[in-house]
């Protein structure tokens, strides 16, 4: 009987040393990892955008946070002064110090997959730090034969400085350690010098384009001056076949088209008078605020004949348009369910509620005289709050 229990006993303590020395072991590992995996962190900051920094903070206080308050409980359970801890106790601060282990483990791979992306960031940046480097290059080339040329380059030169100056604030140090934070730096100074070389260009032609320009300038007043006059025919049918909520937005039109018009008969003729005082840069100035002006006149022009034919297409066949954004709804609930872990947030609801909405413009066509534009309208703005919200989801937002 004594030997039976002398024999129990010795089982208990061999296996309470092995329970310790697999404890131990998994301390030693977790520890060894720790000092490795912090060291590979502070490197990624290094090469992280401002922007990314703080969600990698927060993803390693996670992670090592498991780990203290694992390390922690086993340091608790080998204190000096703490009773020789049992076998089970042992076991669960192994499996406490494993999971932190692995939790630190999927923070490594994140870890190493960023940098992966870094390493390739940096060395797109510093292509693109040359390419803006040829791009300034080519715009003081071009200034300088603008300027050869007795032509104005202030404009230019003016770019110019906002290139150099974006470019000067990125050092070649800081491309190759932070390639990610600096690459929109990069792409901005050399917009700025291809935008400068650009101004360059368009002054040293101005003489040879302007006239050209006033020509079709005036073409071009002449056919929108025709398209006013038709104005009223496309109100009036709209305002014969659809309720007013359909077109009211549009009444005044033909007036705002008219101002608009004489402004620009009145910046082509300033333009005409700089171009003959060989005013180049005035009389293109001249000619952009013209194209500015009827641009706003072709907008007016074209929207009663672009509603009409909306408000007819619909008006035969409204269906198309539900079931176009029923489409569009059934797909992002598709998508949403898909997710591995289910709707995020209140999305499932916010689809429920745009199906419900579009069910209810569904119904309010189901009148004699249906408001089709904000049907239309509503419709539209269900797609684009749906893609909005999926587009978010895929970002992580």
């Amino acid at each position: 009987m004594w030997s039976n229990r002398r024999r129990q006993r010795a089982e208990e303590a061999r296996q309470a040393e092995q329970a310790a020395a697999r404890a131990a072991d998994a301390f030693l590992t977790l520890d060894t990892e720790q000092t490795s995996v912090a060291a590979d962190f502070d490197l990624l900051l290094g090469v992280l955008a401002p922007a990314d920094v703080p969600a990698a903070r927060r993803s390693y206080d996670a992670a090592a946070g498991q780990c203290q308050q694992a390390v922690a409980a086993y340091l608790a359970l080998n204190a000096p002064d703490a009773p020789p801890p049992a076998t089970a106790a042992l076991e669960r601060s192994r499996a406490d110090l494993d999971a932190a282990r692995a939790a630190l483990a999927r923070f490594a791979q994140w870890c190493r997959t960023r940098m992966a992306h870094a390493a390739a960031a940096i060395t797109a940046a510093e292509e693109q730090a040359g390419d803006a480097r040829a791009a300034l290059a080519d715009a003081t080339a071009a200034i300088e034969a603008t300027r050869a040329a007795g032509r104005d380059t202030g404009g230019a030169q003016q770019q110019l400085a906002r290139a150099r100056e974006a470019y000067h604030q990125i050092s070649e140090a800081a491309v190759g350690r932070a390639g990610v934070g600096v690459r929109a730096a990069v792409t901005e100074a050399r917009k700025q010098a291809e935008q400068a070389r650009r101004l360059a260009d368009e002054a040293r032609t101005l003489p040879e384009r302007t006239p050209k320009a006033l020509g079709s300038l005036r073409t071009r007043i002449d056919g929108l001056r025709y398209r006013i006059g038709q104005l009223d025919e496309r109100m009036s049918d709209l305002r014969r076949e659809f309720v007013a909520a359909c077109w009211t937005d549009l009444t005044g039109g033909a007036k705002a088209a008219h101002t608009e018009l004489d402004a620009a008969v009145a910046a082509v003729q300033d333009a005409e008078r700089r171009a003959a005082a060989g005013e180049w840069e005035a009389a293109w100035d001249g000619v952009t605020r013209a194209r500015a002006h009827l641009e706003r006149v072709t907008d007016t022009v074209d929207a009663p004949g672009e509603r009409l034919a909306a408000l007819r297409a619909v008006r035969d066949d409204p269906r198309a348009e539900s079931e176009r954004t029923r489409r569009v709804i059934r797909d992002a609930q598709r998508f949403v369910l898909g997710l591995a872990g289910g709707p995020p947030g209140d999305s499932a609801r916010q689809l429920d509620s745009r199906s419900a909405l579009l069910q209810t413009m569904v119904n309010k066509l189901d009148v004699p005289h249906p408001d089709y534009w904000t049907y239309l309208t509503q419709l539209a703005r269900i797609r684009t709050e749906v893609g909005d919200l999926v587009d978010r989801i895929r970002q992580g937002g």
